[in-house]
């Protein structure tokens, strides 16, 4: 986010969907946008973050390209099994 903030300091992120979540973690959809100050005007990207925490700590995150969703889930549902003690089933919105 850092480096966007450097090429877009109005840059924004937008979160619009959480496709799954538990109590380890997410996976959601958000809307990164902003303008360029080099003239080449507004941009806008749509991607999906894997978010694994551990107490108040994010333990992991991946960010994938927004039709990556099936990748996304499967990652998040792998790293939820390689947690202590963890289920790997995950509530899921919308299924």
């Amino acid at each position: 986010m850092r480096v966007l903030t450097d090429l877009a300091p109005d840059v924004e992120a937008e979160l619009f969907r959480i496709l799954t979540w538990n109590r380890h973690g997410r996976v959601d959809m958000v809307r990164v946008f902003g303008t360029t100050p080099q003239g080449s005007g507004p941009f806008e990207s749509v991607g999906l973050r894997v978010i694994v925490t551990d107490g108040g700590r994010i333990r992991h995150f991946d960010f994938f390209d927004g039709g990556d969703a099936d990748q996304a889930l499967a990652r998040f549902a792998q790293l939820c099994a390689s947690s202590r003690g963890a289920s790997p089933n995950a509530s899921r919105i919308g299924e």
